[in-house]
């Protein structure tokens, strides 16, 4: 199982859980989305620094 959890502030806060790397992403990409983060750089350094996954993959 995958945790998901955006960075706020100094707190994490839990999106979700899902069992494959791809779904998290979805998850991810969406809650940018819904963020209004737009730009190809915006979107990037969201992705790398906002967002934090735990756990490991369900086989």
């Amino acid at each position: 199982m995958l945790k998901i959890y955006r960075k706020e502030n100094k707190d994490l806060l839990l999106l979700d859980e899902v069992d494959f790397y791809d779904e998290a992403h979805d998850v991810i990409f969406e809650d940018i989305e819904d963020r209004g983060i737009t730009s190809d750089t915006q979107v990037e350094n969201a992705q790398f620094n906002d967002y934090t996954i735990t756990g490991e993959e369900e086989e």
